[in-house]
C-alpha cells in the first residue's frame, strides 16, 4: 500500500464518506495524488464510489468492507509503531512535537 492510499485509507476510516476534495483538503495532498490512490483502491476493491446526494456533480468516497477489514487490520500495527516512535519522549517532548505538526498543518492549510 502506497502513502497516498494509507492516508486515504487513515481518514475514510474515521470518516463514513468524503467527497476527493474534501479528502485532499484534509490531508493536504496533492490533487493527482489523490485521484491516483482512489483509482487504485477503487481497482483493488477497498473503495466503493456512490453519487453525492447533495451534488449528482461529486461523488462520495467511502470505504468497502475489505477496505474496512484492512483498516482494522493495519491500525493495531501503525499505533505500535507510533508508540514505539514515542516511548522514549518526555512528555514535554511529545508537547512540542504535537505543538510543531499543528504549526506546520496550518502553515500548509495557508
Amino acid at each position: 500500500m502506497s502513502i497516498p492510499e494509507w492516508r486515504i485509507l487513515a481518514i475514510l476510516g474515521e470518516e463514513e464518506s468524503l467527497s476527493a476534495v474534501e479528502i485532499v483538503q484534509r490531508t493536504a495532498m496533492d490533487k493527482v495524488a489523490v485521484s491516483r490512490a482512489v483509482k487504485k483502491m477503487l481497482d483493488k476493491g477497498r473503495l466503493i464510489k456512490a453519487q453525492d446526494d447533495k451534488d449528482n456533480r461529486r461523488f462520495a468516497l467511502a470505504l468497502s468492507e475489505a477496505g474496512r477489514n484492512l483498516y482494522s487490520e493495519v491500525v493495531p500495527i501503525a499505533i505500535a509503531y507510533e508508540e514505539k516512535l514515542i516511548a522514549d519522549l518526555s512528555a514535554e517532548q511529545i508537547e512540542q512535537m504535537d505543538s510543531l505538526f499543528n504549526h506546520l498543518d496550518q502553515v500548509m492549510s495557508s
